[in-house]
């Protein structure tokens, strides 16, 4: 076997600008939105667990629109209390005795959160039967739903009351 070694030639441009870029303290404003983040699956088995750095927009608005339907549910429950309703979940009632405030700030709190953990894991499968996203949406209609009665209850209370 006979090897042949050719002679490297080096070549070399200057390409460095005379400003150096890692001199900045915070990166641009696109660095945060628009850079090389993950922002969707690209292979087929990755489907499934898979955390992102960027969410798809129709998370962050189902998001707004269930923490929406938590602000008025809560709203309509302290609405609901002062015409003699009883509030059946006991933290929830021993929250409310100490003070209103502190029921909807831990009420809005624990959904906030439960939501947060949710949109994280969206593409995770719970016990192997269906998507956290599916989760999502079960929330959002809950709570529809719950909104729902709930103004129906404030419509038909006078009517008994």
């Amino acid at each position: 076997m006979s090897y042949v070694i050719a002679k490297k030639t080096n070549i070399h441009f200057n390409r460095r600008s005379s400003q150096e870029r890692r001199s900045t303290s915070l990166p641009h404003f696109n660095y945060w939105g628009c850079r090389g983040r993950r922002g969707q699956i690209r292979r087929q088995e990755d489907l499934i667990g898979v955390y992102l750095d960027k969410y798809p927009a129709q998370l962050l608005w189902l998001t707004v629109v269930i923490l929406g339907l938590c602000f008025m549910d809560a709203i309509l429950t302290l609405s609901l209390l002062q015409r003699g309703a009883v509030e059946i979940n006991p933290f929830m009632a021993m929250l409310m005795n100490m003070s209103t405030h502190l029921f909807a700030g831990v009420k809005m709190a624990i959904t906030t959160l439960s939501l947060v953990w949710l949109v994280i894991h969206h593409n995770f499968m719970v016990l192997g039967l269906f998507r956290v996203q599916s989760l999502i949406y079960a929330f959002l209609l809950l709570y529809l739903g719950l909104v729902a009665y709930e103004s129906f209850l404030l419509l038909i209370e006078p009517l008994f009351g």
